[in-house]
């Protein structure tokens, strides 16, 4: 199967795509927050919503309507007005999805539609959540909380852990331990840019994780 995005009948093959997910419940019920990215030539796919589940598994044979998607899901650089996710065969590091949709101009003015149709087949990873703060290495548990957000038009709670401790909060520098499995860093592999007393970081620790994010600012 090969993966490609057609918008009124011009389609290009998908370079690439993948389906990052994390846990998050909604109405009291179990979850995840799915966001799919492809791109191809000069389309860019970005589609993110909920749907119901224990595990990542039972999005196979599902069908995810967004009747009010938001910025978290738009196409060519035009936003999605509706769309309809059909799930295939879904495992823990691959699915595949059809994707159908309403596309039109950012531009409040305009009348502009175009009608999207992707097939994906995409990598699957699980989002990880910081567990280490990346000034000083000690375990964040204590500070994890829970926070609410709109995904795809549907409100949803997921965990909400910060990447420095209470002690670390006014920390702006490069980071040191990796927050997901705690290791130090070796400062040739932590990459970053400061921009008006902020800085942005990409950073990979010897355990293979490449962890991003922002400081300060």
């Amino acid at each position: 199967m090969t993966s490609y995005v057609r918008i009124d009948g011009e389609g290009v093959d998908l370079v690439s795509a993948r389906m990052v997910w994390r846990r998050a419940s909604s109405g009291g019920r179990a979850g995840f927050i799915f966001q799919i990215t492809g791109h191809g030539g000069r389309h860019v796919l970005h589609v993110a919503g909920w749907a119901p589940g224990e595990k990542i598994n039972d999005l196979s044979g599902q069908v995810v309507s967004i009747q009010s998607p938001g910025t978290d899901c738009a196409a060519d650089g035009r936003m999605f007005s509706l769309v309809v996710i059909r799930f295939g065969r879904v495992r823990e590091t691959s699915a595949v999805a059809s994707i159908d949709g309403t596309i039109e101009d950012m531009d409040p003015g305009s009348d502009a539609r175009s009608e999207l149709e992707c097939d994906v087949r995409a990598t699957v990873a699980q989002s990880q959540d910081p567990r280490w703060c990346l000034s000083c290495g000690t375990s964040l548990e204590p500070h994890a909380t829970e926070r609410d957000e709109f995904v795809g038009g549907i409100r949803v709670r997921l965990g909400a852990t910060p990447v420095l401790c209470p002690g670390c909060a006014s920390f702006v520098a490069a980071p040191k331990f990796c927050p997901i499995c705690g290791a130090t860093y070796d400062p040739d592999e932590v990459h970053t840019l400061s921009d008006d007393g902020s800085i942005g970081y990409t950073a990979d620790c010897p355990q293979g994780h490449r962890y991003s994010g922002r400081l300060g600012g």
